[in-house]
């Protein structure tokens, strides 16, 4: 989100574009029980977006649906 708002403040980017793929690397190690150090916090988050819910392919698309949800909330982005 700071990247972003960053990015559309300060350097005036007038589109972020949120783009989910296949394999992210993000939601399978949150699928496999999540991470240590600062990755926590991704995998933490990816966690909120994703609820239980198991299938990889699905997670992904939450997690772009989850990482729109929180750019839309952004007061700069707005």
């Amino acid at each position: 989100l700071g990247s972003a708002e960053y990015a559309a403040e300060h350097l005036g980017v007038p589109l972020i574009l949120v783009l989910g793929h296949t394999h992210c690397g993000a939601v399978e190690s949150t699928l496999a029980g999540g991470a240590e150090g600062h990755i926590k916090e991704i995998t933490d988050e990816v966690r909120r977006a994703i609820g239980e819910e198991t299938d990889p392919r699905k997670c992904e698309w939450l997690n772009a649906r989850h990482s729109v949800s929180v750019l839309r909330g952004s007061e700069i982005l707005s």
